[in-house]
């Protein structure tokens, strides 16, 4: 503000010397803003909407080595600012490296705001040489790591604030697939591939003994991968098509589990790739909600440790699919009127409560 009122003063005493004209900018509207260093963080979650088929995956939890900024370090970090359209070249580029922590990154060159106005800036972060494509092999959580290229949060620039030390947040700019095997031992397994458009790609396997699980970063656009398994004989074990993902997208993970032997498909969801708890998942199939099972025709309410019930009606089979509105499962009230006191973690698709009637 001195400076701004300095300058009118000083325009003011030149305007009787005709040294200042009608077509002249004030500093808010020419001089550069010298960017010290940038201030960045991992999209973060606000509000924590986890859903119960999301927080059963490794994604987002201490078990994924993309959840957070750490171990980037030796990254470098592009940052693009424009002046209006266009990018602000030369003065508007430079790279950063990281400063004492990976929140805090300093540049290696000279970069500027054009002017005191927010503008639209770019900013990516990746390991030094860095190949543009996702690398198929991910077999080590350091392989995975790798791939997680981060962009800016907005697509395809976000507005940016002009200061000293700007704040940006980041997103992922792949796609993730996160799925499990159930009921098989990974014992009995020797590999996992998954083939996206003919690539074969080999994924981190993050969680071993009979529900195994693995990660995988993919390409945005991926459609329909293919995952095979192999026995630890040599001989494939299954090949299974998830149709249900087409069309990937960035900061997306795609969570999914095969099961049985036959590795049939057993529920996706949709969650946004970011720190912290899983947000609520978009569902794509049917299967997508756990399937009660209970005497043929019976009416049941089903009481959860969140203090909300619900009223079940189980078909001729036996069954009912539906959206559970808690995770705990603590009575169940049969419509004869008898409570029966369970303990029950929603964690599988069906649910068997046949015994406690």
């Amino acid at each position: 503000m001195k400076r701004y009122i300095h300058w009118i003063t000083v325009c003011c005493l030149l305007i009787f010397s005709s040294a200042c004209t009608d077509g002249e900018k004030s500093p808010e509207e020419e001089e550069e803003i010298i960017i010290e260093r940038f201030s960045l963080f991992l999209n973060e979650l606000e509000g924590n909407l986890p859903t119960r088929a999301v927080t059963d995956y490794a994604v987002n939890t201490t078990d994924d080595p993309t959840a957070q900024l750490a171990e980037r370090e030796a990254w470098t970090l592009h940052v693009e600012i424009y002046k209006g359209d266009n990018v602000y070249n030369p003065y508007g580029i430079a790279d950063f490296t990281a400063g004492t922590t990976v929140t805090e990154w300093l540049p290696t060159g000279t970069i500027h705001f054009p002017n005191y106005s927010t503008q639209k800036a770019t900013l990516r972060l990746y390991p030094v040489m860095a190949n543009a494509e996702v690398d198929p092999l991910q077999d080590t959580a350091a392989a995975l790591l790798k791939q997680d290229i981060l962009e800016q949060n907005g697509s395809p620039t976000i507005n940016l604030v002009p200061a000293h030390i700007p704040h940006a947040q980041l997103r992922h700019a792949h796609s993730m697939l996160d799925f499990r095997l159930r009921n098989v031992n990974d014992q009995d397994i020797s590999d996992v591939k998954v083939d996206i458009g003919g690539i074969e790609y080999t994924p981190y396997q993050v969680a071993t003994g009979n529900y195994p699980e693995y990660m995988l970063i993919v390409p945005v656009g991926t459609v329909s991968p293919i995952i095979r398994v192999y026995t630890a004989g040599g001989a494939r074990y299954q090949q299974t098509t998830v149709n249900q993902i087409t069309n990937t997208v960035a900061n997306t993970c795609y969570c999914f589990t095969l099961s049985g032997l036959e590795l049939r498909l057993a529920e996706i969801t949709i969650a946004e790739w970011n720190t912290g708890p899983g947000i609520m998942g978009e569902y794509t199939t049917e299967q997508s909600y756990p399937t009660f099972r209970g005497p043929a025709n019976a009416i049941a309410t089903l009481y959860y440790d969140n203090g909300l019930s619900q009223d079940v009606i189980f078909n001729d089979q036996g069954e009912v699919t539906d959206r559970p509105v808690g995770r705990h499962l603590i009575r169940i009230q049969p419509d004869q009127g008898i409570p029966v006191d369970v303990d029950i973690i929603l964690t599988s698709m069906v649910i068997d409560l046949s015994m406690y009637f």
